[in-house]
């Protein structure tokens, strides 16, 4: 007579393939209800493992990106996502960055609307936290951090060459509103909108590029 044995004198394969066959023995809500019961805890160990995985590609792949000019643009009426897209791309084409890790963000997230969220928001795009390089804005919100000295002058910034911009200018500061390019994208609504470069830029060259791209 062969001697029955418990689960308690199985050996480890012999184990798995027991518990095996018992949930394959399962169906449906049942399956669910066992598995659940008694390895809820293996369910939580693999999400946290794709967690952890998926946040490990993401901050590599943020690591191997290298921005090349960072954009606010405050109460756009471009609310497409793709359009964003289609504008940064372009930009990066005309900048002539070649390397497939660079990139131009478009920030239109920030808003001139009175509240404290959106002041929150502004203030963070202009200090020296933030990356952003360039800022397109209403009279409103100029004027409210003018006053705090955070933006570079054009005059500086195109030297010998400001005449040539004096057209496209309001109160010495260049009007997007003026240029067809700008108005024909839609990009804002409001005149003037005002194309500041805030004086904790990395990247002016790219800045002027920018201006650039939209008068050619």
């Amino acid at each position: 007579m062969i001697e029955k044995k418990y689960e308690s004198d199985l050996t480890l394969n012999e184990k798995v393939r027991f518990e095996w066959k018992k949930i394959k023995s399962l169906r449906g809500q049942k399956r669910v209800e066992y598995l659940w019961t008694y390895y809820w805890y293996l369910i939580f160990v693999a999400l946290a493992v794709v967690l952890v995985i998926g946040t490990g590609i993401t901050m590599l792949r943020n690591q191997q990106r290298t921005q090349v000019l960072s954009i606010a643009i405050i109460d756009t009426d471009l609310g497409k996502m793709a359009a964003m897209e289609e504008l940064e791309e372009n930009l990066l084409q005309y900048i002539g960055q070649e390397d497939k890790h660079d990139e131009v963000v478009i920030d239109t997230s920030a808003s001139s609307a009175d509240t404290e969220e959106n002041m929150a928001k502004l203030v963070m795009v202009m200090s020296v936290l933030s990356d952003t390089d360039v800022v397109v804005c209403n009279q409103e919100v100029y004027d409210r951090f003018h006053k705090e000295s955070v933006f570079l002058d054009w005059k500086e910034i195109l030297g010998d060459e400001c005449e040539e911009y004096e057209a496209y200018m309001a109160d010495d500061v260049i009007d997007l509103s003026r240029i067809k390019k700008w108005k024909e994208g839609g990009y804002t609504s409001y005149s003037p909108a005002y194309l500041c470069v805030l004086k904790k830029s990395k990247h002016l060259e790219q800045a002027r590029y920018f201006l650039d791209y939209f008068l050619e």
